[in-house]
């Protein structure tokens, strides 16, 4: 961050200040597999994961064909959506993905992997040795700035944010960041956005 020195005219840069509690409004663990769960077996699994999740609703896809003055309608289950006790915790259940949300209170990494992990483990144990094509973790922050009235850099508020290059009208109003690699011990690759 950076403030004015009351007693000159020159900026000093400080570090940003750091959350004691991340400003997280949604979490998400997200597995994609390459080849589809069947319907009872994403039932047996959301079965198994009601300690965490108990209230389990069927998700469908509604086809709606017309012609005319004729019309007909069809239903095909498409997966399971399961949320917690105080609705914080959302397990989706699909035949190529499972991915559970925490939305807020945010308790740490470590439950949110625990419950995870509980559901992928069903899932393997169901479904056989079954690998993940996609690996997902995404994070969603609310960043609230008391008292700011004019434009603001998010460089102050966002550790790892992109510089604005020299010479671009100020202030930016859109700056994003994008990393992709290779896992060679794991045999993947990597983005992040």
């Amino acid at each position: 961050g950076r403030y004015d020195n009351p007693t000159s005219n020159q900026m000093i840069w400080t570090m940003p200040r750091i959350y004691k509690t991340p400003p997280i409004t949604e979490a998400v663990i997200e597995f994609r597999v390459g080849q589809a769960i069947s319907q009872d077996t994403l039932k047996n699994i959301s079965r198994r994961l009601e300690k965490i999740c108990p209230f389990w609703v069927e998700e469908n896809i509604v086809e709606v064909e017309l012609n005319g003055s004729h019309g007909r309608a069809k239903s095909s289950p498409f997966g399971l959506r399961g949320t917690s006790v105080d609705l914080s915790d959302v397990f989706q259940l699909r035949p190529n993905s499972i991915s559970l949300s925490r939305l807020p209170p945010y308790l740490g990494w470590d439950t949110l992997e625990k419950n995870f992990f509980s559901a992928w483990g069903e899932v393997v144990r169901l479904s056989g040795n079954i690998a993940p094509s996609r690996i997902g973790v995404r994070y969603l922050n609310r960043i609230d700035i008391p008292g700011v009235t004019g434009p603001l850099l998010p460089s102050e508020y966002v550790a790892g944010f992109p510089d604005t290059p020299a010479g671009f009208p100020e202030p930016t109003t859109i700056q994003a960041s994008h990393l992709e690699g290779v896992l060679d011990r794991f045999h993947c690759s990597y983005m992040t956005n």
